[in-house]
């Protein structure tokens, strides 16, 4: 954390002793107003699938806003980025009330909230952390949160922001140029981020499996060229051209040559 904001807020609170104490109270407030931002994007998210109103949606929208803007004087360096791009989206959606149609609802609103989900078994994480507890609840929790954030911020953004062709033809439709082109690149941004924090997760998930040694992984990479070859002869039937032959002859030889290299590795 920056000095000036550690001497700002000795200077506010005096009955603050050490910068220790200081993260805690701003971690504390972090999660507190974290866990708010989390169960309002999951109510909104189910009112607006059953009544099909946006009110909680442009109201959750304010919240996760204003918890943007306070965050920028505690965050890391790598959420500036977040915030800024959330904070651009929410802004430019919030000016034009056209944003709260259907289409563009589910495509920014709804995946943006939905991707909250995952921050909440984050927040219980870092509660387990705080108090040293390690046990089956915090093995389902990190479970819980993996598939979360798998789901809401790498799946859902990759099908309905980065790869639908739909949603930019509504974004030009109905925004000027300057607008559609920032709600794109900070889409991208938190895109990109949430890719970043994936490979994050995936290095910790392979350093706490210690049964995942390198003959497991021979064993696996036996196989591979294998299901290659399987799926060529599946997708090229039924055989028009003489290519198709050769590649699969091709993938054949380079199957069994793999199998045996990965074999004699045991």
């Amino acid at each position: 954390m920056p000095q000036y904001y550690l001497m700002l807020l000795h200077y506010l609170f005096p009955f603050i002793k050490n910068n220790k104490t200081v993260n805690t109270y701003i971690l504390s407030f972090q999660n507190i107003y974290g866990l708010y931002i989390c169960f309002n994007a999951i109510s909104s998210i189910y009112d607006w699938s059953t009544t099909a109103s946006s009110q909680l949606l442009q109201i959750n929208a304010l919240s996760l806003k204003y918890f943007v803007l306070i965050d920028f004087l505690l965050c890391s360096n790598e959420m500036y980025l977040h915030h800024i791009a959330t904070f651009t989206i929410i802004q430019i959606t919030i000016m034009y009330p056209i944003c709260y149609s259907v289409e563009l609802l589910t495509l920014y609103n709804v995946i943006l909230c939905s991707a909250e989900i995952s921050t909440v078994f984050l927040i219980f994480r870092s509660l387990f952390d705080t108090f040293n507890i390690k046990n089956k609840v915090t093995m389902i929790n990190d479970i819980l949160f993996l598939i979360s954030f798998t789901y809401t911020r790498i799946y859902l953004y990759s099908k309905y922001l980065i790869f639908n062709e739909t949603g930019y033809l509504l974004l030009q439709e109905h925004y000027l140029p300057i607008y559609a082109n920032s709600i794109i690149i900070s889409t991208y941004i938190l895109y990109f981020l949430n890719l970043y924090w994936f490979s994050i997760i995936v290095k910790k998930i392979m350093k706490t499996l210690p049964n995942l040694s390198t003959l497991y992984c021979e064993k696996l990479l036996k196989y591979t060229y294998i299901f290659s070859l399987l799926g060529s002869l599946y997708l090229y039937s039924p055989y028009q051209n003489i290519m198709f032959l050769i590649d699969i002859f091709g993938q054949f030889i380079l199957s069994s040559s793999s199998y045996n290299y990965h074999k004699l590795l045991k």
